[in-house]
């Protein structure tokens, strides 16, 4: 689906999904995903908005506030940020990102995992693997989507 949203270059895409009532109870879903080209204008900052981001950044470079600290995010780096709290992340140069909102039963207990860690920002040291996988649910969606329209 095309946006309309500041600074995303039209070349992006966004797809989203509602997963049934009982997949919502019981296990971890996915809601939306992305693949965005954007221009140093794009910044999101929310209260809340209800799920967990999983953002890899591809090209470019941006940031984004963890627990009231700010990190650079370069290309290769993942972030994982709760969005059920105050988030910001944005780029000033421009950046290609894959991402990706979930959410479910699971989704809190993973995250909390993840966050004692401290490990919110992963700088994988090969990020062929995460760029598969976002890919691969990006590609899902985008079928997905194809085949409702048809």
């Amino acid at each position: 689906m095309k946006l309309n949203e500041t600074g995303v270059l039209p070349e992006s895409n966004v797809y989203f999904h509602t997963a049934s009532l009982t997949a919502q109870k019981l296990f971890f879903t996915l809601n939306c995903t992305g693949h965005y080209i954007c221009n140093e204008q794009y910044m999101v900052k929310r209260p809340a908005y209800d799920s967990f981001l999983l953002l890899y950044v591809m090209r470019g470079k941006g940031y984004c506030c963890l627990n009231r600290q700010w990190h650079e995010l370069d290309a290769g780096t993942l972030v994982l940020l709760d969005c059920y709290q105050p988030h910001q992340y944005g780029t000033n140069t421009g950046w290609e990102i894959l991402w990706v909102h979930f959410d479910g039963k699971m989704a809190r207990a993973y995250f909390n995992q993840i966050a004692e860690s401290k490990r919110q920002i992963i700088l994988p040291k090969n990020g062929f693997n995460a760029v598969r996988c976002l890919q691969q649910i990006y590609q899902m969606f985008t079928l997905t989507s194809m085949s409702a329209r048809h």
